[in-house]
């Protein structure tokens, strides 16, 4: 019987060992994992992001406010 190495070659199975260990760090949620995950969300998301153009207004309701106004439906 010949050995998995004689018949894919050393390198091949260094890289399904390396493969393996990577999946069950993801499946298991290990942290450090984990973490790499995050930043690379953040950068992606932060790549994306736009500055806003629209101007900003701050609607203070109050109950005053509401009297006067009526409630909303």
């Amino acid at each position: 019987m010949k050995k998995i190495t004689d018949i894919f070659g050393k390198e091949f199975a260094i890289g399904m060992v390396i493969m393996l260990l990577a999946v069950a760090a993801y499946w298991f949620r290990w942290g450090p994992i984990e973490g790499l995950e995050y930043r690379f969300y953040d950068f992606g998301a932060n790549l994306r992001a736009k500055a806003s153009t629209a101007p900003l207004a701050i609607v203070a309701i109050d109950d005053i406010s509401i009297a006067k106004m009526g409630r909303w439906p």
